[in-house]
């Protein structure tokens, strides 16, 4: 009996140190994980080993500054390269920002003087990488030249104080009596003008200053302009100053063309009051979809005592990210700092099953039940191997996958899977297949990094296109972020960790 009760209390004492020791390893991935929520790792390839490269995705308003990333192993500092790998980091590359001021009849005098001035006094707001432009129109009835059109620079600079003083002295408004201005013609000719110019920050920030009239023998309306706006996804801001013609209802035109294309429009008289409304439009937040920018960082490690693994850690901002990188040659199934945890949890269990079996020989065949019993808690009780495989565990698909040569005899198209070095390959044999990490898509994805729909692969006799749902980390066709794509063969889709490849 005193046998016994040691021998149970040693496998409990057991027990508890064995799942201790599963516990650690997640701990550690765990607070890896905790910190950094604007650099996310996104893939590590360590096929050159002891070459890495770690692709990170960067989220933020603030711009993303190499000075403040470190990369160390054991202490130690190492050298790294970084590049843009696909677009994005809009804080990072500034804005492109328009003014179209109002010179007509309408501006003669005091108006025009509180409206260059105000947007003179607000480009101190602005920081040094955004590029500015002005342009200034009245009519092409009373200002022949240039069609009643004029821009101060053929391209966007960002030589602030020298636009102050240009500004100030070349933009001027003829008495017209007539108050002609062909306000939807330069708005209309403004929008082609930002369009065009390829090599522009993506956040584009249009403002418009005038008394919101148009009286133009022009045939472009306001809808021509929104619809222009709409289609180069450039919102219309506007700053309106009321004239003095109270028979005019000012800035009803430009509400509508604001509001349509999701800009804003303020009444303004006073410079201070151009100012303050220009600050506003100046602090308006840099899209959802630019704050996001993929970088490659490539560095040299060192082996740790011969082995073929390495720990590094990736410090941004304060927020650390622990990496244990292995030689991609390595093709065990079972990652090396792993290897510990398992002869250890194999010596535990060994162990435990020895004294289960003596307790048995000692206990006479009538304790049998209670010794099972016993194996039976343990086995129960201890998360095993369960974890490991969960955490292993990145694709469920609800079709089950087929191999190459029975995709060749269907002659269907097919996408390849591939997530932590294993690949599967589905067959597109239905009009959309649905993407995500929700069990109710036709490809589920279990990865974080996947949104829950996430996006949906279109199939039209031969015609292959992918459209993102609106995901949280986006979707890449070759690198580029997309909406909607037609897809070729060989493509390689990126959603979130996961990439898939199209094969027809």
């Amino acid at each position: 009996m005193l046998f016994r009760r040691l021998a149970h209390k040693i496998s409990q004492l057991t027990c508890f140190s064995f799942r201790l020791l599963l516990l650690l390893p997640g701990l550690f991935f765990f607070s890896s994980g905790l910190f950094g929520q604007e650099l996310t790792i996104s893939s590590i390839d360590s096929s050159r080993y002891p070459e890495i490269k770690v692709t990170v995705l960067y989220t933020g308003k603030k711009k993303f500054d190499q000075a403040e990333l470190q990369i160390s192993q054991v202490g130690k500092p190492l050298a790294f390269q970084l590049a843009e790998s696909s677009p994005g980091s809009a804080p990072a590359k500034g804005r492109s920002v328009f003014f179209l001021v109002e010179s007509s009849g309408n501006t003669h005098g005091k108006a025009l003087k509180e409206l260059k001035e105000g947007i003179s006094g607000s480009l101190d707001n602005l920081e040094a990488q955004d590029l500015v432009n002005v342009a200034w129109f009245s009519s092409e009835k009373t200002d022949s030249s240039a069609g009643g059109y004029h821009r101060l620079y053929e391209n966007f600079s960002n030589s602030h104080e020298s636009l102050k003083s240009e500004l100030l002295s070349k933009i001027n408004a003829k008495a017209d009596t007539g108050h002609r201005v062909d306000l939807f013609k330069s708005i209309l000719s403004s929008l082609e003008y930002i369009g065009s110019q390829t090599n522009l920050p993506k956040n584009r920030l249009f403002i418009v200053l005038s008394t919101g009239r148009d009286n133009s023998q022009s045939n472009i309306s306001s809808t021509d302009c929104v619809t222009k706006a709409k289609e180069l996804e450039i919102p219309v801001y506007a700053i309106t100053y009321p004239p003095s013609d109270t028979a005019f209802s000012a800035g009803l035109m430009m509400n509508r063309i604001c509001i349509r294309t999701g800009g804003k429009n303020i009444l303004a008289r006073s410079q201070m009051e151009i100012i303050n409304a220009l600050s506003d439009f100046f602090s308006i937040p840099v899209p959802a979809y630019m704050q996001e920018a993929s970088y490659d960082l490539v560095f040299q490690v060192q082996p740790e005592n011969g082995l073929n693994f390495s720990k590094v850690e990736l410090n941004y901002r304060g927020a650390r990210h622990i990496l244990t990188v292995s030689d991609g040659n390595n093709h065990s199934l079972i990652p090396d700092d792993y290897k510990i945890y398992l002869w250890v949890s194999i010596g535990i269990l060994g162990l435990v099953v020895l004294i289960m079996i003596l307790v048995n020989i000692f206990s006479g065949r009538g304790k049998k039940q209670e010794s099972i019993d016993i194996v039976e808690d343990i086995i129960k009780t201890t998360p095993l191997v369960k974890p490991l495989i969960q955490e292993k565990q990145s694709l469920i698909i609800k079709a089950a996958p087929i191999t190459k040569q029975a995709s060749e005899e269907i002659a269907v198209p097919v996408v390849l899977v591939s997530i932590e070095g294993r690949t599967a390959t589905y067959p597109l044999n239905q009009p959309e297949i649905t993407i995500g990490r929700q069990e109710s898509n036709d490809i589920c994805l279990a990865e974080q990094t996947v949104t829950g729909k996430h996006a949906v692969i279109h199939i039209k006799g031969k015609e292959i296109s992918i459209s993102d749902l609106g995901s949280t980390n986006g979707t890449f066709v070759n690198g580029e972020r997309i909406r909607n794509k037609q897809l070729q063969h060989g493509d390689k889709i990126r959603l979130g960790k996961v990439e898939l490849t199209l094969k027809k």
